[in-house]
């Protein structure tokens, strides 16, 4: 597992520890209800998707940060991840069908030409204020 793929791992399992917990709370407190079971399920599918739907929406900024900066063009970029060279004219990260594992490669990878080409670690949030 990638560094960030680990990170992400450790939300989705704190979240889940999160909803355990309320869980037997409302059981020790006999709060436990048609009503109440049915709005618990919702955060369980919600949140997760949303937690995903943001880190993807991160890493797409990420990544395209990092190929402006190193002049990575898009062609290479698809090489690196390997999802093949077609659709290249309108291609867009929204309507691309990329896998979350070959994102995390492909950041990961991005991270590392940066570190090799300025020595030390890319900071988003300062390349973006700049």
């Amino acid at each position: 597992m990638l560094i960030n793929e680990k990170f992400d791992f450790l939300y989705t399992l704190i979240w889940i520890l999160i909803w355990i917990i309320l869980l037997l709370l409302f059981k020790i407190f006999d709060l436990h209800s048609r009503i109440l079971s049915i709005g618990m399920l919702i955060p369980v599918t919600v949140i997760p998707n949303l937690i995903t739907s943001l880190r993807r929406k991160n890493q797409i900024k990420k990544i395209e940060c990092l190929r402006v900066i190193l002049n990575v063009p898009i062609e290479e970029i698809r090489m690196i991840a390997g999802i093949g060279r077609y659709d290249l004219v309108d291609w867009t990260w929204k309507q691309s069908c990329i896998p979350q594992k070959k994102m995390y490669l492909l950041e990961d990878t991005l991270e590392k030409k940066y570190i090799e080409r300025y020595g030390k670690a890319f900071e988003l949030e300062y390349h973006e204020k700049h």
